[in-house]
């Protein structure tokens, strides 16, 4: 039976049959069978789908391909047969279980609580079933299996062998409870052409890396009206249509890390989602956040700023305008009074969105304007926030991006995982009022809060310098050190103190509330929002 276009599993890695034969390839050149394979991960192959300078087959990946020994190939087994091996009761289990050694088969009674029984749930009782990477490539008897397990919730199908959407819809059949489903890493040959069965239980959707283009996924919310989760990375999705944004209004959580958006306009109208709470654009290709807001359309300020590539400087427009402040004051005053006449229409002009989103993270995307940072203000409940591998250039040479987050954004309980502190706020909000002035956004509001403008350079100062301990065992000794300093380099200085090799070393920076393991060797001190007596404790791998 011939296997050409199937999917296959060797090990750990996963990819299709794009060519059967003959290869001479045995002793005296005897012709041996071989699958000419491409796999999903392009550095499992080894070559083009060529032997011996002669192209034997056509690979879409180059590099992607390697021949392979049909004894090697396993095609996959059914969904109902690995349900039974891994969720059955073996029907002879006792007290007495066998152990291989060696070519031997050795009895072995098993003593205290047998272990098994304590954790088995009946078929007809599980309401979760984790299968991924078992291999799977079909779903037989649906109905069979949805009366033997009919109480499943949540279900993760992930990294197997399905290969068409029809084999998706046998498996909503099996669960008719079913929430949640995970077939993220399994490769469809064609691309979902039309709407799948109805379903109306399904809460959360996972279909990362598989292949997904938006056209799909909203053929998928059609079919799965309630769903509230979607986790969709690693696919082919470049925008999200404007036309289609209402399938999405029950949407709670949505992740599109790992696709193809470059530009925000492409993905702005999720900005009109009412129950949106997270959103994570990771590792995609936008260049700036451009939060549509039409009151500061015409507002323009300039701020230096330095461009850490090229260590010059530029200069860079943001919102507000530093010419005639007390004129605009006045007029803006009276525009007040304009504005709240004028109709619903242009209170939607001017609404920013996002009413409901808490989560947001925007890492390793191509961001280079520091606007896109001061524009996140405008999210009334961001509380989380992830913003790394940007490349933000610093204001003046001298204040982190980390700094200027904090400054910008007063709701941010949470920037890149750590807690921000009542006193890191206060210094990143009193850095930034003093190094830009009046041309920073929140430069009123923060002369209000914070009070005498006399004490800003000081405080300036505090943050540039810090003094803490630096702790091995109990040796502890007292520093001066430069907040600009990399973890590489304090590594160095550990290493004079404490003769502990750089890369023995493990960093631990210690605060009276929490601890932080400096984990990062090119992050800055200033990263980590170190203040004076913190202390820093190495402590050697070996």
């Amino acid at each position: 039976m011939s296997q050409l276009g199937k999917r296959f599993s060797c090990g750990n890695s996963r990819g299709w049959i794009k060519w059967e034969g003959t290869l001479p390839t045995g002793r005296n050149s005897e012709l041996q069978k071989w699958y000419g394979v491409e796999w999903d991960e392009s550095e499992r192959g080894k070559h083009s789908g060529v032997y011996k300078e002669k192209q034997i087959f056509q690979c879409s990946k180059k590099n992607g391909c390697s021949f392979l020994k049909p004894s090697k190939a396993n095609f996959g087994q059914d969904l109902f047969t690995v349900l039974n091996k891994r969720y059955l009761k073996p029907e002879n289990f006792d007290e007495l279980s066998t152990v291989k050694i060696g070519k031997s088969v050795v009895p072995v009674s098993i003593l205290g609580d047998n272990s098994f029984l304590d954790q088995w749930i009946p078929c007809d009782e599980l309401t979760n079933i984790i299968v991924s990477a078992e291999c799977i490539c079909s779903v037989k008897d649906p109905m069979e299996i949805q009366s033997k397990y009919p109480k499943i919730e949540t279900v993760d199908l992930s990294c197997n062998l399905f290969t068409n959407w029809k084999q998706i819809e046998d498996v909503l059949l099996c669960f008719p409870m079913l929430k949640s489903l995970n077939i993220s890493g399994n490769v469809f040959e064609h691309a979902l052409k039309s709407k799948i069965e109805p379903n109306t239980k399904l809460k959360h959707l996972s279909v990362c890396g598989v292949g997904l283009q938006i056209n799909e996924m909203e053929l998928l919310l059609e079919s799965l009206p309630n769903l509230e989760e979607i986790e969709a990375t690693h696919n082919q999705i470049t925008k999200i249509n404007v036309s289609k944004i209402a399938l999405y209004e029950k949407l709670t959580h949505l992740d599109l890390t790992n696709n193809s958006i470059s530009n925000w306009s492409d993905i702005s109208c999720l900005s009109k989602l009412p129950l949106l709470e997270s959103l994570n654009l990771n590792h995609n290709k936008l260049q700036k956040i451009s939060l549509i807001n039409n009151d500061n359309k015409n507002n323009k300020i300039d701020i230096k700023i330095n461009n850490n590539k090229n260590g010059c400087n530029k200069n860079t427009e943001y919102e507000k305008e530093n010419e005639n402040e007390n004129e605009n004051e006045n007029e803006n005053e009276k525009g007040k009074e304009k504005e709240k006449e004028k109709g619903k229409g242009n209170k939607k002009e001017n609404e920013i969105g996002f009413k409901k989103l808490q989560y947001f993270s925007c890492s390793n995307n191509l961001i280079t304007d520091i606007e896109s940072i001061f524009v996140l203000n405008k999210l009334p409940n961001l509380i989380n926030l992830e913003f790394r591998g940007n490349n933000i250039p610093q204001i003046n040479n001298e204040i982190p991006e980390r700094f200027v987050i904090i400054a910008s954004i007063p709701n941010l309980q949470k920037l890149n995982g750590s807690i921000i502190r009542k006193r890191e706020r206060i210094d990143s909000e009193i850095l930034l009022i003093d190094t830009l002035g009046k041309r920073f956004p929140r430069y009123d509001e923060l002369i209000q809060i914070r009070g005498v403008k006399d004490n800003l350079k000081k405080a300036k100062t505090r943050k540039t310098i810090v003094k803490i301990s630096l702790i091995h065992k109990d040796t502890t000794i007292k520093k001066k050190i430069p907040l600009k300093l990399k973890v590489k380099k304090l590594k160095f200085i550990f290493l004079k103190l404490f003769k502990i090799s750089p890369e023995n070393q493990i960093l631990t920076y210690h605060n009276k509330k929490f601890q932080v393991n400096l984990d990062n060797d090119n992050y800055d001190l200033n990263y980590y929002g170190l203040q004076d007596n913190d202390s820093i404790v190495v402590n050697s791998k070996n």
